[in-house]
């Protein structure tokens, strides 16, 4: 696990100087990246859930399927939406990834 958030880590690291430049990052289209996808409505998360399913995959595993998925599904969306360059792909992509693997649950307590 610890490989894992030193890998988000550096992907953050990476974003952070492009995204204080004059990138704008669009919430909405983030929003739109892991709702609403861009296979027939499945979004990010669906898709994961559903590729677990059927691969049968736990742990350390499953948060790489999800990374893989997190960046195709940005990788076509952007695409389709004709924003795609490398800079925003890196940047929504570590956004994304970070959202779907719920980052936010991380920092649990140790106690017990």
């Amino acid at each position: 696990m610890k490989k894992f958030l030193l890998i988000l880590a550096i992907l953050a690291i990476i974003a952070l100087p492009a995204m204080a430049q004059d990138t704008i990052i669009d919430p909405v289209t983030v929003d739109n990246i892991l709702m609403v996808g861009v296979f027939g409505g499945f979004g990010v998360i669906a898709i994961t859930e559903l590729l677990k399913r059927l691969l049968k995959t736990q742990g350390k595993l499953s948060v790489i399927l999800s990374i893989v998925v997190s960046l195709g599904v940005t990788a076509a969306y952007l695409a389709i939406n004709e924003i795609f360059t490398i800079l925003s792909f890196a940047i929504y992509s570590v956004i994304v990834a970070l959202a779907a693997n719920g980052i936010y649950l991380f920092p649990k307590s140790r106690n017990g």
